[in-house]
């Protein structure tokens, strides 16, 4: 049976390896078709770059304002369906509203914004358009081990969860001395947002207030480049979340430590098949993705079988299906399996507490939405 395909237009990707895997990505699962684009500040690479990608010349647009408005008035069994953002973080708060207005589905690769005023802009556009669906990228949501985890710590497995460990940690910036001299956005923000969304995804928990130590360690870095932070949980909770892009050494160390009043979780992002299981009293094991005794919702998010690897491709993958079924089934949004606009902006208010935090060498209340917000389920 032939399944709609979902019209895309693409802001952004002509450069860096990110926009690809958002391309490779859509393309996995057959769901999405690029039909639009604007792929570079740079007119004429935009155009050939779009070319190559064999989309009609008179779809390539100079801006994504016009992107956003010539597709408005095309026909609606020919206009994109959903806008994609991958550009630099300054333009995402301002592409995200211009297509939200005019209806469009949004999916937006993180941070949501640069701070949370922007943030909150890009919120209230979406709560303007109650039908316009919309997602964040925070990938390593989609891996099916990441599943496991938060469906062992929903249904009680390793008891009542007492602390929480989030660390990311890279080496790049002690590598490449251009890039510590050019770097513009901070640690926090870059790799600190996935490690968040990672803790609360998996624990269902919410960061209350921090107390942070940020700070750069590779000279000339024009933002921090280093942050080592604690939580208050929610309910007296505790945790440590450590964003670094100046650990020597690392490549892309996202590991998260769940421990409860009746064992431990830890997921390692560079062996993320492997999920260890740490019971009290028992011998610690070790669950593999496409093994037996897995939860339903970590199998339905594994695509082939066990013994055969599969990573990060297919875990933006998994967002980019659900957020399909989402866009073309409806149904309840609370059930939609993918990280929200209200992820980004706390994120962004997380961020703004650390760095209080760290100037003022005290306690920081963080910001964040509260679960009865507005749409705050959906968005």
């Amino acid at each position: 049976m032939s399944r709609r395909v979902l019209r895309v237009g693409m802001v952004g990707g002509s450069d860096g390896f990110i926009g690809g895997v958002h391309r490779h990505a859509m393309a996995l699962d057959g769901l999405y078709s690029i039909v639009a684009g604007v792929f570079s500040r740079d007119a004429a690479k935009s155009q050939t770059f779009g070319a190559n990608l064999g989309i009609a010349a008179d779809r390539l647009y100079l801006s994504y304002e016009a992107m956003a408005e010539a597709e408005s008035k095309l026909p609606e069994t020919e206009r994109m369906e959903v806008a994609v953002i991958v550009t630099p973080t300054p333009a995402h708060a301002a592409a995200c509203k211009a297509f939200i207005a005019r209806g469009f589905a949004v999916v937006c690769d993180k941070p949501l914004a640069t701070d949370v005023v922007e943030a909150d802009a890009v919120l209230e556009a979406i709560y303007s358009k109650p039908s316009v669906n919309f997602m964040l990228i925070h990938n390593y949501s989609g891996y099916p081990m990441v599943k496991q985890a938060k469906s062992m710590v929903a249904s009680g497995k390793i008891g009542d969860v007492k602390k929480v460990i989030a660390e990311y940690e890279q080496g790049w910036l002690c590598e490449d001395a251009q890039l510590s001299t050019t770097k513009s956005i901070s640690s926090l923000a870059d790799v600190g947002t996935h490690a968040l969304q990672l803790l609360q995804y998996v624990t269902g928990l919410g960061v209350d207030e921090v107390c942070a130590d940020v700070g750069t360690m590779v000279g000339g870095a024009r933002s921090p480049d280093d942050a080592n932070v604690l939580l208050r949980l929610t309910d007296g909770r505790r945790g440590v979340l450590i964003a670094s892009q100046a650990s020597a050494g690392q490549g892309n160390g996202l590991r998260l430590k769940v421990y409860g009043s009746k064992g431990g979780l830890v997921w390692e992002q560079e062996s993320p098949e492997r999920l260890q299981y740490l019971p009290i009293g028992s011998p610690a094991q070790v669950l593999v993705r496409g093994g037996h005794g897995l939860s339903e919702v970590a199998q339905h998010a594994s695509r082939i079988p066990g013994g055969h690897p599969e990573g990060f491709l297919e875990a933006f993958a998994n967002l980019y299906k659900a957020f399909y079924n989402q866009c073309c089934t409806g149904g309840d949004d609370s059930t939609a399996d993918f990280p929200k606009a209200s992820d980004g902006r706390n994120g962004l208010a997380f961020i703004a507490a650390c760095m209080k935090s760290a100037e003022e060498a005290r306690w920081v209340s963080v910001e964040r939405l509260d679960p009865s917000a507005k749409r705050q389920r959906t968005n």
